[in-house]
């Protein structure tokens, strides 16, 4: 998958994996633990896929517990109109001179295979495995997973230098592929992850981040994408700074579902906020 470098504020990308698939088809009412959760939605855990030294379906049950601890319907098992649909992957890394390291990848879909969100775990593989990894990752990981569903609270002092402000992300004039659907909402699912205050509507004392993507076509069959995010105080249209993020593809890659890319792109971007919104605040 294409990493995308970022030239204003570096930092360094994560590998990623194949296209996830979508997600499964609706089952019998009868057959859904989450259809008497009328409030709000819900979501179904599946057993992560790939090199997991532990049983994967028991760690999809710690998750969905922990969800639930978290006040996030969750279950392993069923689904309605509005549940979203948790999958993952893992990769076993051997080290020489330290226990394997484990790179766990979640990614949260709805149910019309758009992606709302995704996390990447890392940690060092437990000499007992078994019970106390599952626990351990399903402790560390849960609450980012909650984070991509559940509303930041807002306070007076979250961004500092703007108090009271939220961050309102506008939505893609255009892109390639579905970049204009699946890019925002996971650069709104990152900062809120992040710990920001992300607003569903613009107010006047917010700030706004903007994304532009452009493509250009390169030489050896390549073409040059360079996706830029401005921020601005929504009050007085004053800019703050801007992240630029750019690299050299092949031609056409991006033409259809972003799926992980959208994830990668988007914990940049966020990142790079972050760092600009600090520097803003700085005497």
């Amino acid at each position: 998958m294409t990493r995308l470098l970022i030239l204003v504020v570096c930092l360094a990308g994560l590998g990623s994996c194949g296209q996830v698939p979508r997600p499964f088809e609706h089952r019998a009412a009868h057959e859904s633990d989450l259809l008497v959760l009328k409030d709000r939605a819900g979501i179904v855990v599946a057993p992560l896929a790939g090199d997991l030294p532990a049983d994967p379906m028991r760690l999809a049950s710690a998750m969905a517990k922990r969800l639930r601890d978290l006040n996030i319907p969750a279950t392993t098992h069923a689904v309605n109109d509005e549940s979203r649909y948790l999958h993952g992957w893992v990769v076993r890394k051997p080290l020489a001179a330290a226990p394997d390291r484990l790179i766990l990848e979640w990614e949260l879909w709805d149910l019309d295979g758009r992606l709302i969100g995704g996390y990447t775990q890392r940690r060092p593989l437990e000499p007992s495995g078994g019970a106390a990894l599952i626990n351990a990752v399903a402790r560390e990981a849960a609450p980012k997973i909650a984070a991509l569903v559940q509303e930041a609270p807002v306070t007076e002092t979250r961004i500092p230098g703007f108090p009271g402000a939220s961050v309102f992300v506008a939505p893609l004039d255009a892109g390639p592929g579905d970049s204009a659907r699946s890019l925002i909402p996971a650069l709104r699912a990152e900062l809120a992850a992040a710990g920001l205050p992300v607003s569903k509507q613009q107010g006047p004392g917010d700030l706004l981040v903007q994304g532009n993507i452009d493509l250009e076509p390169a030489p050896n069959g390549q073409e040059e994408i360079a996706i830029a995010w401005t921020v601005a105080a929504s009050q007085d249209g004053k800019e703050l700074g801007r992240i630029d993020q750019r690299n050299q593809i092949p031609a056409g890659s991006l033409d259809g579902p972003w799926g992980a890319l959208a994830v990668e792109i988007a914990r940049g971007a966020a990142a790079g906020i972050m760092k600009l919104l600090n520097q803003a605040a700085a005497p």
